[in-house]
C-alpha cells in the first residue's frame, strides 16, 4: 500500500513597474501535459493546491503564467509532499508597434496633429519625431486606447525632409516607425491626391496619378500619397521616396492592365524607399508578374508594404539587392520573395505565408540574408541561406 502526498504552488505576477497582475493564466504542465491551471487575483496572488509531490524529494513541473498584452513566461518549481513552493514572475509587456500615421506630412510653420495607429500602447506613452539622430520633437501625447494615440508636435522652424516617428511606453520598450512623415516648406494648397517635394522638402506640385507624381519627382525627392486605390503600373528609375498613408488604407492594383510588373525598379540609381502601400494585380510571368520587380541593380528599401495576389512573385529580384524589412507578403501565385542571378536582398521582420511555390527561393548565385522574417518554406538549390 502507499499514499499519495500532495503538495501547493503559490505565488505573485507582477508587471516590470512593480504593479499586481490580475486575471494571469497560470497552467502547472508535467511533461507536457496541463494538469492544474489557476489565474490571479486583484493583488496579482494565485495558489494551486493538489499537486503531487515528492515524499522523499520532489517532483519538478514547469509553470506557464500568461495574459493579454504581456510576454508569456514559464519557470520550473520542484513541489514536495505537504509543502507549499512559492514562485513569482516578473511578466513584461508586449511592445509597441505603430502601423499607420495620420497625416505623413506637414509643414515647417505650423503646429499639427498626428493620429497613430498600432498595437499594445499604455497610458503614460510618450512620442516624439526624430530626425538624423540630431534633431528631435517631442509630442504632447492623448492616450485613446492600445491601438491609437494622437499626438500634437510643433513643427515651427523645424528642419525639412523626413522624420521618423518613436513611441516609449512607460517600461522603457519602444518602436521607431522610420522615415514615415515628411515635413515641407512651403505653405500651398494641396490639389491632388499626389503630392510631390524636393530633396530639401521643398513643394512642387500635385497630381491625380503615382507615375506622372514620379516623373516630376527629382531625385532624392518624395512622393506622397494619400489613401486610395491607385490602378497604375508603377515604374522607377531613380532615388526616390514613395510614401504611402499606410498598407490598409493605400493601394496600387495593377489588375486588368494586361502582363505588368505592379511596382518596378530598374538600374543602379534605385536606392529610395517604397513603404505604405498595398500593391496587388500584377498579370504575367516571371519577368512582367511580379507585385515589384527590382532589376539590374536596383536596390530600394521596401518597409512596411502588403504584398499580395500577384500572378508570379510577391518580389522578384534580379541582379539586384533589395533591403526588404516589416512586410507581409501572400498569396502570390509563385513565390513570396523569388532571387535570381547574384540578387543578395537584406529580408528582415517580414510575414511571408500561403504564396502557392515557396516563401523564399534562391537561385543563380543569388545569397539572400535572412533575419526574423517568417516563411513556411525556404528553398535554395545553390547555396545555403544566412
Amino acid at each position: 500500500m502507499f499514499s499519495i502526498s500532495f503538495g501547493t504552488i503559490s505565488g505573485t505576477i507582477k508587471d516590470t513597474l512593480n504593479n499586481p497582475v490580475s486575471n494571469a493564466l497560470i497552467r502547472i504542465i508535467y511533461g507536457t501535459e496541463t494538469i492544474a491551471t489557476g489565474t490571479t487575483n486583484s493583488s496579482g496572488k494565485y495558489a494551486i493546491f493538489g499537486i503531487v509531490g515528492g515524499v522523499y524529494g520532489s517532483v519538478t513541473y514547469s509553470i506557464a503564467a500568461s495574459r493579454d498584452g504581456f510576454i508569456p513566461q514559464t519557470k520550473t518549481a520542484n513541489a514536495k509532499a505537504g509543502k507549499t513552493v512559492y514562485s513569482d514572475f516578473s511578466l513584461w509587456f508586449l511592445p509597441p508597434v505603430i502601423t499607420s500615421i495620420t497625416p505623413t506630412l506637414g509643414t515647417n510653420t505650423e503646429a499639427i496633429l498626428i493620429t497613430i495607429k498600432g498595437l499594445n500602447f499604455r497610458e503614460n506613452v510618450s512620442a516624439r519625431l526624430t530626425k538624423d539622430e540630431i534633431f528631435e520633437i517631442i509630442g504632447n501625447v492623448s492616450y485613446v486606447d492600445t491601438q491609437t494615440l494622437n499626438a500634437i508636435f510643433n513643427l515651427k522652424d523645424v528642419s525639412l525632409g523626413s522624420w521618423s516617428l518613436v513611441v516609449t511606453n512607460i517600461d522603457g520598450q519602444s518602436f521607431t516607425f522610420q522615415n514615415c512623415f515628411f515635413v515641407f516648406g512651403t505653405k500651398s494648397v494641396i490639389l491632388g491626391p499626389v503630392v510631390i517635394y524636393d530633396n530639401l522638402g521643398n513643394f512642387i506640385g500635385t497630381s491625380s496619378l503615382i507615375q506622372k507624381g514620379i516623373n516630376l519627382c527629382p531625385t532624392g525627392g518624395t512622393v506622397s500619397v494619400l489613401a486610395g486605390t491607385y490602378s497604375e503600373a508603377i515604374y522607377i528609375n531613380k532615388s526616390i521616396s514613395l510614401i504611402g498613408t499606410g498598407a490598409n488604407a493605400c493601394t496600387i492594383t495593377a489588375t486588368g492592365l494586361g502582363n505588368t510588373n505592379t511596382v518596378t525598379f530598374n538600374g543602379t540609381s534605385c536606392n529610395g524607399v517604397i513603404r505604405g502601400f498595398s500593391i496587388t494585380g500584377a498579370g504575367g510571368n516571371y519577368s512582367s508578374g511580379n507585385g515589384i520587380y527590382c532589376i539590374n541593380g536596383a536596390n530600394p528599401s521596401i518597409t512596411n508594404n502588403i504584398i499580395l495576389k500577384n500572378a508570379w512573385e510577391g518580389i522578384y529580384c534580379d541582379s539586384s539587392s533589395p533591403i526588404i524589412t516589416d512586410n507581409t507578403i501572400s498569396k502570390n501565385q509563385r513565390n513570396g520573395i523569388g532571387c535570381w542571378n547574384s540578387s543578395s536582398p537584406t529580408i528582415t521582420n517580414n510575414t511571408i505565408s500561403q504564396n502557392n511555390s515557396v516563401g523564399i527561393s534562391s537561385w543563380y548565385s543569388s545569397s539572400p540574408t535572412i533575419v526574423k522574417s517568417f516563411s513556411p518554406k525556404i528553398f535554395s538549390p545553390y547555396q545555403n541561406l544566412k
